[in-house]
């Protein structure tokens, strides 16, 4: 895949470029999660395995939006005019398509709403994967969190 240059591009450029694009052209990025073998690529250094905070599963995508509040986060379509969104989805897939590394998203069991997880960490990633059709991602768990959250949503080991 070429890789794209953004030298002087304004966020708005960015953002313009990934919606002149079809949702077919967009669901051909393959994303790039920092993980496994690829754990060196992480930002979150508390996600790396050496730390012992963190462990990261699978979980299928459609089954994790399904159990996840999403807060401010809207899940109807890729773009929704909201600045903020659109920066961050157009950026993710900037990243994904010059084949660089996202953390995988951090999930959490909801204190506030019964029988959800939430996402502290990558609400975008997670909303990109599902456009992306991904039928599984990775997701970060913290250690004390996990067999409550495997009550809500089926994780497999990586």
């Amino acid at each position: 895949m070429k890789r794209i240059k953004v030298n002087s591009n304004t966020r708005e450029e960015l953002i313009d470029l990934y919606k002149a694009r079809s949702l077919k052209e967009i669901q051909k990025i393959i994303p790039k999660w920092a993980y496994g073998k690829d754990s060196d690529k992480l930002l979150n250094i508390i996600q790396n395995p050496v730390n012992k905070e963190f462990s990261i599963y699978f979980v299928e995508t459609n089954e994790l939006i399904s159990k996840t509040e999403f807060n401010e986060v809207c899940l109807k379509s890729l773009f929704t005019e909201e600045s903020l969104n659109d920066g961050r989805i157009a950026n993710l897939l900037l990243r994904w398509e010059n084949n660089e590394f996202v953390d995988p998203p951090e999930i959490f069991v909801s204190s506030i709403y019964k029988n959800k997880l939430e996402i502290s960490d990558g609400r975008h990633r997670t909303k990109l994967a599902y456009f992306l059709k991904c039928k599984k991602i990775p997701v970060a768990i913290h250690k004390s969190e996990i067999s409550a959250v495997k009550k809500i949503v089926r994780l497999k080991n990586i």
